[in-house]
């Protein structure tokens, strides 16, 4: 989506760089893909601490400070976009240990025709 609407090198890099990953870690030999791939993580860089998902989800305010810093003007459009929420976006019923409370996942909650349109 960044790359669509700005073709800044680094949205460019996001993007194979995440075909990359898919390619690398979630193909199978044979052709397919897998579903899921074990979500404990480190809690931050170089920590031992580990939680289910925290690789995978984001606060309100690590997104916003990212967006700021790469494309301040993209911050209406791309956290609405992708379900950004300042209290998080993980319902408690898919986080029965409590530990993703605040956090965001990042999914596509807009089509692109639905951002273009509201962000003129």
């Amino acid at each position: 989506l960044a790359y669509q609407v700005d073709q800044r090198p680094l949205f460019g890099k996001c993007i194979r760089d995440t075909l990359n990953y898919v390619q690398r870690e979630m193909t199978h030999p044979d052709g397919g893909f897998y579903s899921a791939q074990d979500a404990d993580s480190a809690v931050s860089a170089g920590s031992a601490e580990k939680r289910e998902g925290a690789y995978y989800v984001w606060t309100y305010e690590e997104v916003k400070e990212l967006i700021s810093r790469v494309h301040p003007k993209a911050l209406d459009v791309f956290m609405p976009s992708v379900g950004i929420r300042p209290g998080g976006n993980v319902p408690p019923p898919a986080d029965p240990h409590g530990q993703l409370k605040g956090t965001n996942v990042l999914y596509l909650e807009q089509t692109t025709e639905q951002i273009s349109k509201e962000s003129g």
